[in-house]
C-alpha cells in the first residue's frame, strides 16, 4: 500500500484498528450466538454450535481473502473488519480444543474422532467453497 507520508499511515493503522475491534466485536457476538442457538436446538454431545461457528468463519474467510486482500488501501480496510475482527472472534480454535478435551476426558473417542476429522476437512471445504464464490 502506498501511502503519501507517516501521517497518512498512522490514520490509517488507526482506523484499522478500529475496524478489527469492530469486526471483534460482531464476531464473537455472532459466535455466541449461533453457538448457542444450534447446540439448544440440536441437545448432543457433539458440540454442533462451535462447528457451524467455524465452518461458516472459514466460508467468510475464504470470501475475504480473495475479495478484499486485493483492494486498495481504501477498501482494504474491510478486510480488517471481516478477516482479522469477525472471523478471528467468529471461528473459535480455542473452545475447539477444549471441546475436544472434554470428549477425549469423558471417554468419548468416537465422537472425539469424528469431530476433529469433520471439523478439518468441513473447514477446508469452507475456505474453498469461500475462495471459489469470490473469483
Amino acid at each position: 500500500m502506498l501511502f503519501r507520508g507517516p501521517k497518512e499511515k498512522q490514520e490509517y493503522m488507526k482506523l484499522s484498528w478500529l475496524f478489527i475491534f469492530l469486526g471483534g466485536g460482531f464476531g464473537s457476538l455472532s459466535r455466541f450466538y449461533i453457538s448457542n442457538w444450534f447446540q439448544t436446538k440440536y441437545n448432543s454431545n457433539f458440540p454442533i454450535g462451535t462447528f457451524i461457528s467455524n465452518f461458516l468463519a472459514c466460508v467468510v474467510l475464504g470470501l475475504a481473502v480473495n475479495r478484499l486482500a486485493k483492494a486498495d488501501h481504501n477498501e482494504a480496510i474491510w478486510y480488517y473488519f471481516v478477516s482479522i475482527g469477525f472471523c478471528g472472534a467468529f471461528s473459535t480454535f480455542s473452545t475447539f480444543t477444549k471441546e475436544n478435551y472434554e470428549l477425549l476426558l469423558n471417554g468419548s473417542y468416537g465422537i472425539l474422532f469424528l469431530y476433529l476429522l469433520l471439523s478439518v476437512l468441513t473447514c477446508l471445504f469452507g475456505f474453498y467453497i469461500g475462495h471459489s464464490i469470490s473469483l
